[in-house]
């Protein structure tokens, strides 16, 4: 009978434990590919930027909110995106030149429709460290939802394509 009580208990403790009680973590990327481009298209009267295969470089800095299992239509991720001339070494766009960038935002969640928030804001500036590397500074700002956003990024960039081949 005592047996039975302790296997019942072992049992009751090893079965409350859940699988859900993994952690999850926020995902963020920083990463450029070459041969692309920005091309931005129109649905439904909203622009969408997008990457295509095309002549310039393209940088992304994604950011992706771990989803809690116990929250319904809590995900979230966002996006930046510029280009820039793949000869150039060094490069700096600021107030008066950024929307050379080709430079957009996107939120992407359960709420309001943002679509792709162009970027005439603020300086982007970069330095190649190598084939593979850009060291890459960011301080811009917009407005999302009638609210003034901003984001600062120094980080660096590495191509997407050297990153595959590491796997």
């Amino acid at each position: 009978m005592k047996n039975s009580i302790v296997s019942l208990l072992v049992l009751l403790i090893v079965s409350s434990c859940s699988s859900d009680d993994v952690e999850s973590y926020d995902i963020t990327s920083y990463y450029f590919t070459t041969d692309s481009r920005i091309i931005l298209t129109t649905e439904d009267a909203n622009n969408y930027a997008n990457i295509e295969y095309g002549e310039n470089l393209v940088f992304k800095y994604e950011f992706i909110k771990a989803d809690n299992p116990d929250i319904q239509d809590d995900e979230y991720s966002e996006r930046l995106i510029f280009e820039i001339d793949p000869l150039v070494d060094n490069f700096t766009y600021n107030a008066e030149d950024i929307m050379q960038a080709n430079a957009y935002f996107n939120q992407y969640c359960f709420c309001a429709d943002t679509h792709s928030i162009p970027i005439n804001s603020g300086t982007i500036q970069g330095t190649r460290l190598g084939p593979d590397d850009w060291l890459i500074n960011i301080n811009i700002s917009f407005e999302l939802n009638g609210e003034q956003q901003s984001r600062s990024i120094h980080k660096v960039f590495s191509n997407i394509a050297a990153f595959k081949q590491s796997y």
